[in-house]
């Protein structure tokens, strides 16, 4: 799996990488906490026909993510732990 870019802004990290010809778009959002249900803030994309369709929450991965802080270094380790967890997935997928 090749990582493209990765974008930051406060809680938010958008992970852009290509594995087996296809680009993937994962999404880690963690601000002020989550609501119960799919996520629309932790999801894994594929680029498919010029459109983003998503193709996996963290409830498929099984991911549970910190609660809301403010510690930045603390979001980056779970936001690493995300991304591992969805690239694993994809890998299986695609």
């Amino acid at each position: 799996m090749k990582t493209i870019k990765e974008v930051t802004n406060n809680t938010a990290i958008l992970r852009f990488v290509e594995h087996n010809n296809k680009k993937f778009k994962l999404t880690y959002d963690n601000r002020n906490g989550t609501p119960l249900g799919f996520d629309y803030r932790f999801q894994a994309e594929i680029l498919k026909d010029d459109v983003w369709k998503t193709i996996a929450g963290k409830n498929d991965i099984e991911f549970k993510e910190i609660s809301y802080v403010s510690d930045k270094p603390r979001l980056l380790e779970d936001s690493k732990r995300f991304f591992k967890m969805m690239e694993e997935h994809i890998s299986l997928m695609y």
